[in-house]
């Protein structure tokens, strides 16, 4: 994540919150995910699951929504969910191997 530098930004979500925990149930269900393939990172062109495949896939997902320059088709879905605004680059990140289940938002910054 630091190697994109300042075209992104971090917010965390806590998934113990019941909003966010529907939210990540949601995610997994939209996607069709199974329950407890953590962790998991959702974008809007697609998403990863496992720290094999998030290692090998998420780069190529992040760079795709950097290169886009409009959003993704489930950016509508990330929108309701996250109520963040303009996002163009949403990700959900959630690990029962934490101490306290987060949910990693990342967008996009806007150029000013």
């Amino acid at each position: 994540i630091e190697e994109y530098g300042s075209r992104i930004s971090i917010i965390k979500h806590n998934v113990e919150k019941l909003k966010n925990f529907e939210a990540m149930m949601a995610f997994e269900a939209e996607y069709g995910i199974p329950p407890q393939e953590v962790p998991e990172f959702y974008t809007s062109y697609g998403v990863t699951w496992n720290r094999n495949k998030i290692a090998s896939e998420l780069p190529a997902l992040i760079e795709k929504e950097l290169k886009a320059g409009k959003p993704g088709k489930h950016n509508i879905f990330f929108d309701n969910y996250l109520k963040t605004g303009k996002t163009i680059l949403g990700i959900l990140f959630s690990s029962y191997c934490q101490r306290v289940p987060s949910a990693v938002h990342l967008k996009r910054k806007h150029a000013k």
